[in-house]
């Protein structure tokens, strides 16, 4: 800590700002969300504080103009070099994240079928007439296989239903959802030091709260939440066989 202006009070503010963060494994987008939102209310506190001491100083009228001067810079200085460090930290944690799902996600989709299921889609996807019925069991034997399940709903279609796997997700639209998390993250990471009433609509939804201090539902990190950390993403918990109609199409 370099100090040109002895303080007391902002000798103690900055040598608990200064301790390095503390990160912990992040493995899911909501840990991550959590973990910035709480470092973003840490940063704001401590400015709080400062400000109060600041504060302080010039009614004390103890400080020349030069030594307020010191006092605010070496806060500028201390606070936004752990901001910096804090930044660089969490902005790794969102590269492994990422890394981590998208090879989660290929290893999902690139799953071998079993014996059984290869030999019964080759089988299935021969047959000319097919039954709703047909179609409603096999659609369960295929369900926990992303390739076999991709395949299997793609014959249904042809033969003129339509296959939900809920919570079934396509691997394209995951590995967008992915990258769009993982950008959204990012450009929060940006503005993770800075005032509520300095953030847009975007960065306020994500770090204000309400009057009970809670942070507001409903909202993109709520969506992202529940597509991305839900464990039952590519293990369909229902499957409905619907017969495609001009309605439907």
């Amino acid at each position: 800590m370099n100090m040109r202006t002895y303080h007391p009070q902002l000798a103690e503010l900055l040598s608990e700002i200064e301790k390095v963060p503390v990160m912990p494994t992040l493995r899911t987008f909501g840990e991550i969300v959590n973990f910035m939102r709480g470092n973003h209310l840490l940063f704001l506190q401590a400015r709080s504080k400062f400000e109060s001491i600041y504060s302080n100083a010039v009614q004390s009228g103890k400080y020349s103009t030069a030594g307020l001067r010191d006092i605010k810079e070496d806060f500028e200085n201390t606070h936004l070099s752990v901001v910096k460090k804090f930044q660089d930290l969490i902005l790794g944690e969102i590269e492994k994240w990422k890394s981590n799902e998208q090879r989660n996600t290929f290893e999902i989709v690139s799953k071998a079928p079993t014996e059984e299921q290869s030999r019964s889609l080759d089988a299935v996807l021969k047959r000319e007439n097919i039954t709703k019925a047909e179609i409603e069991m096999w659609s369960k034997n295929f369900g926990d296989n992303y390739a076999c399940a991709c395949a299997f709903r793609d014959f249904a279609k042809k033969k003129g239903f339509d296959v939900v796997y809920s919570d079934f997700t396509d691997a394209e639209e995951r590995i967008e959802t992915i990258d769009n998390a993982y950008n959204y993250l990012k450009d929060l990471v940006k503005c993770i030091n800075t005032t509520n009433e300095n953030l847009s609509y975007p960065q306020l939804v994500f770090y204000g709260t309400n009057e009970n201090m809670e942070h507001y539902k409903g909202t993109w990190v709520d969506d992202y939440i529940r597509v991305l950390d839900s464990d039952s993403t590519f293990k369909p918990q229902k499957i409905e066989v619907k017969p495609i109609t001009a309605e439907n199409n």
